[in-house]
């Protein structure tokens, strides 16, 4: 079995699967093609029926709509690498082996994209649509979104590190990422951040230390705070019983995080009983690690 799979959605798709089935007969490496229909009342299951016997055909026998459409058909499909292919595309010869080969030299890649081309008028060149992005495990393309006028991409950051921010502390907190970083900034400071590891040199920190962060803060970073915590010698922990990275002042947990860091600038020699409370009265966390 290849190790690819190409996956066509179709919904009365008839008139562009053949176009798009020679380009895949053309590939120079062989894969297995699949092509999902989202219950089409034209005759495209006859015709792949009788004109394409070899492929695979997942008769989703209803309009499922794009995601769930594929979202079906992929939970069928077991091959490690998936081609999501529009029905209205073809592929050059060596599109596939070329990305494979770029698979092996980026063993780190998850998503893979070829340059996009748009068919123009008889004799006239094709114009490209896309020649690549760059995207981060969330899924988000720094390139397309970042530098756009309107929020819609920025607010993903905005909801991000102020779940419960108003409406006007996110468009305060977008207009302040639109004007401090391009694109290509943000991008490599996503980059660069993800690849950072101080788990080697963060024992080596000696003077005082306080980590503050959000119990409920998604993606883990709050055992990630615990566990910088444990790395420093004589470092404290301050949990905040909050979901926002970004503490607005009527965060019931900024009087304990203005408490505890006003207590810990004051006098980072002194020592404090152990506490794991949430409020204001809880100035600073014990040096060394709290459950």
């Amino acid at each position: 079995m290849s190790n690819v799979a190409i996956v066509i959605l179709n919904f009365n798709g008839r008139s562009l699967l053949a176009e798009c089935l020679a380009s895949l007969s053309r590939l120079t490496l062989p894969t297995e093609i699949v092509v999902a229909d989202n219950g089409s009342t034209d005759d495209s299951l006859a015709y792949l029926r009788e004109r394409h016997a070899s492929i695979r055909l997942l008769n989703l026998e209803k309009n499922w709509g794009f995601a769930e459409g594929y979202n079906r058909a992929l939970a069928q499909i077991e091959q490690p690498w998936l081609v999501l292919l529009n029905n209205d595309a073809t592929l050059a010869p060596d599109w596939l082996e070329q990305l494979l080969a770029v698979a092996g030299e980026k063993p780190q890649a998850a998503i893979l994209g070829g340059k996009l081309l748009f068919k123009q008028k008889t004799g006239e060149a094709p114009l490209v649509q896309c020649a690549g992005a760059s995207f981060t495990d969330a899924g988000t393309a720094f390139e397309i979104g970042w530098g756009r006028p309107d929020p819609v991409y920025r607010q993903m950051f905005a909801a991000r590190f102020l779940p419960e921010g108003t409406q006007e502390e996110w468009r305060a907190f977008d207009e302040l990422q639109r004007r401090s970083t391009s694109s290509e900034n943000a991008w490599r400071f996503v980059r660069e951040f993800s690849d950072i590891d101080i788990a080697g040199i963060a024992p080596q920190v000696s003077v005082p230390t306080l980590v503050a962060c959000a119990r409920n803060e998604p993606d883990n970073v709050f055992e990630q705070s615990r566990e910088l915590a444990s790395l420093i010698p004589g470092s404290a922990l301050l949990p905040l019983d909050s979901c926002n990275h970004l503490l607005p002042e009527r965060d019931p947990a900024w009087p304990r995080f203005l408490g505890a860091m006003e207590a810990f600038l004051a006098d980072t020699t002194s020592d404090v009983a152990p506490s794991e409370g949430g409020g204001a009265g809880d100035p600073l966390v014990h040096h060394g690690v709290q459950d």
